[in-house]
């Protein structure tokens, strides 16, 4: 297969905000993992990744600290 395209407008510095190129748009409450911060539950609010702050993430950071307690 062989393609052929004509370009007639291209940007040497395009204004990347504007073009919208690397907005991601994720549903409100969507679950986002972060691999820095393994077992704290994170989700997309506001055009952000927040930690999901609840009873179950509190339990999770305890179980962590238990664990590295329990290696020294």
């Amino acid at each position: 297969m062989h393609n052929v395209y004509s370009i007639s407008d291209i940007q040497l510095n395009p204004d990347f905000n504007a073009l919208g190129a690397f907005k991601i748009d994720l549903p409100e409450g969507t679950k986002v993992t972060v691999p820095e911060s393994p077992g704290i539950r994170h989700i997309w609010k506001n055009g952000k990744v927040v930690a999901d702050v609840n009873g179950s993430t509190f339990d999770e950071i305890d179980k962590t600290i238990d664990g590295l307690k329990q290696q020294q």
